[in-house]
């Protein structure tokens, strides 16, 4: 259930997979600053498959809503070099 007052706020966590270049944990998290959606935990680590190059971005985000939250992968996924984004229960 979403938020009945203005001040209430949920706690959702992501699994963004990306490239791993200089400069996209940036580009990520201005992308949510331009959203205006707090980011309360945030890790990075090099991606799930060795072979593959490419870096994994754990972070859980506070948001009033489901539509705050849509606009918030939204603009996660205009980033250049973002691969995957998965919603999950726990990081």
């Amino acid at each position: 259930e979403w938020a009945k007052a203005v001040q209430d706020l949920f706690r959702v966590s992501l699994l963004v997979r990306t490239e791993d270049r200089p400069g996209m944990l940036s580009q990520v998290t201005t992308a949510l600053f331009n959203e205006q959606t707090n980011i309360r935990t945030l890790e990075t680590r090099p991606g799930d498959v060795p072979s593959t190059e490419g870096a994994v971005v754990a972070m859980t985000l506070e948001v009033r809503d489901k539509r705050q939250l849509e606009r918030a992968v939204s603009a996660i996924r205009r980033v250049s070099g973002i691969r995957d984004i998965e919603r999950v229960n726990e990081i």
